[in-house]
């Protein structure tokens, strides 16, 4: 059993979820990828997330219980979350695909890591070659979807430096954290390098964006204060770089800004209308729930397809593509403030006792949990980025139950 669950896991993280052909991902009838050919209704990731779903639910059948660890908490946010979202359903606007994708994504967030749990996979601090390897098999998936689609045409990004076109090699985040943390440093650098280069080239601003701000997180976890204190930074520091900093670009220095004008336009307008539709049916300190949608009040005319999915010529939306939407729209000021509370405690503890035993693979996953794991667990919709998370997640419960006596000393 333990070989058919690294397969499948191993297939879910190779196998890139976008295309340079954006195409793809409407028409679900690519077989380079198992994110982009639909198979009975579903693309084969899905199958895949099932399968695992179902060898998990006939092991909690028998004795044998799962072992949960750090992400309870997270999972119990999640069902209150889904279950407060069934109900906006009922009583707001039922639209079934979008409680139905969220109920996805939490799956996504999920399975990975009770399924590395139920095989009771070890990561130790000498464990480097396995974040190495999740790190290559990502990359090699975007340079599958390169090539692919260099081959059959219909690239749909621009190419403003004239290099190949190829989608992001891995989260910039993890590329920062890789160079910064791991040795030797030379082949990583040139991997940052590129990947930088890259979003540039396809004027992915937001990637360059937060990719950029990602190494402030390596001078926030290096602060000495004290354990609560620096929980609070952390969580204070997240909202600031991932909420009211875009805020201000969006609205003061976007004439700074010199391409994607539509793109800024859809954000500013999403959140005229995410304040809108704050003040209606349920509050949002409470939050809407997970597979809830909102109300399009006020209209922009840059919106297509691509931005909106499903629901271009719906009254209501579903995607948001401003982070003030995407961190507070369903999870509220509570549930978000929670996550990003819960999360960072995590981040500190594991950084904290890491620095001590001088474990890089924990330094790396504390740095990593602000970085990226926040963004999508707070934020969820991607579903590569949830799977990436869960396995993180469960790499900082392995270390942290490892050195559980000096969590407590150090805690003190």
């Amino acid at each position: 059993m333990k070989f058919i669950v690294l397969f499948l896991l191993s297939s879910l993280i190779f196998f890139p979820e976008a295309s340079l052909d954006t195409s793809l991902a409407i028409d679900k009838n690519s077989l380079h990828s198992i994110y982009l050919y639909k198979v009975y209704g579903l693309v084969l990731s899905d199958w895949i997330i099932i399968i695992l779903s179902l060898i998990i639910f006939v092991h909690t059948t028998i004795p044998n219980k799962i072992y949960l660890g750090i992400i309870k908490p997270i999972l119990i946010v999640y069902l209150f979350y889904l279950a407060l979202g069934f109900i906006f359903n009922l009583s707001v606007n039922f639209d079934l695909k979008a409680l139905l994708y969220d109920v996805k994504v939490s799956l996504y967030m999920f399975i990975p890591y009770l399924s590395l749990s139920l095989i009771h996979y070890k990561v130790t601090a000498h464990s480097k070659n396995i974040i190495k390897r999740v790190l290559m098999f990502i990359i090699l998936g975007s340079v599958l979807d390169a090539f692919y689609i260099s081959y059959i045409g219909g690239a749909e990004y621009p190419s403003i430096l004239g290099m190949p076109l190829i989608l992001s090699l891995a989260p910039i985040p993890l590329l920062i954290g890789f160079w910064y943390y791991f040795k030797p440093r030379k082949s990583s650098f040139s991997l940052l390098s590129f990947e930088f280069l890259s979003s540039f080239n396809r004027v992915n601003l937001g990637s360059f964006f937060f990719g950029s701000l990602a190494s402030i997180w390596i001078f926030l976890l290096n602060l000495s204060f004290k354990f609560k204190s620096k929980v609070i930074i952390m969580t204070l520091s997240y909202y600031s770089i991932v909420i009211i900093l875009p805020l201000l670009v969006m609205f003061v220095f976007s004439d700074l800004v010199g391409v994607k004008k539509g793109g800024m336009e859809i954000r500013r307008v999403e959140v005229a209308n995410f304040i809108e539709n704050s003040t209606n049916n349920i509050p949002i300190v409470i939050g809407k729930g997970l597979g809830s949608t909102w109300k399009e009040v006020i209209q922009s005319g840059h919106k297509d397809v691509y931005s909106q999915g499903a629901h271009l010529n719906s009254e209501y939306k579903f995607i948001w593509h401003n982070t003030l939407g995407g961190a507070f729209y369903k999870f509220g000021i509570f549930g978000s403030l929670f996550l990003i509370v819960y999360l960072s405690t995590i981040s500190v503890r594991l950084y904290r006792i890491s620095k001590i035993t001088k474990n890089d693979i924990g330094m790396f996953v504390a740095f990593s949990i602000p970085t990226f794991v926040m963004l999508n667990v707070n934020g969820p919709g991607v579903l590569k980025g949830a799977l990436i998370s869960s396995l993180l997640l469960y790499a900082a419960d392995q270390m942290l139950n490892r050195r559980r006596s000096t969590v407590r000393s150090i805690d003190k």
